[in-house]
């Protein structure tokens, strides 16, 4: 694995129902803080991301949601994980 700055990488099962999905959004936060202070909209087609240039031996939280036609979903449940030095930490969700 190349050095580099630590990154979480979030996946997902694409939804398949009747409504249009518009777009998924996912929200990641330092485990201390008490708010989410990144959010991430991806593309419906998307089944991962990458939250890029995180701290080091650092715990996040993250969550996501997806957009349709009909509206908002419910955000998932909260998944925690911590970053090592320099490696990539898959996180299903």
């Amino acid at each position: 694995m190349k050095e580099g700055k630590p990154t979480l990488r979030v996946t997902w099962i694409a939804l398949q129902n009747d409504t249009k999905l518009l777009e998924y959004h996912v929200e990641y936060s330092r485990n201390e803080e008490f708010s989410w202070n990144y959010t991430v909209n991806l593309q419906p087609y998307s089944t991962s991301t990458l939250l890029p240039a995180l701290l080091p031996g650092t715990e996040y939280n993250v969550r996501m949601r997806a957009v349709s036609t009909a509206g908002e979903g419910e955000w998932s449940k909260e998944h925690t994980e911590t970053t090592f030095s320099s490696e990539f930490i898959h996180l299903h969700i």
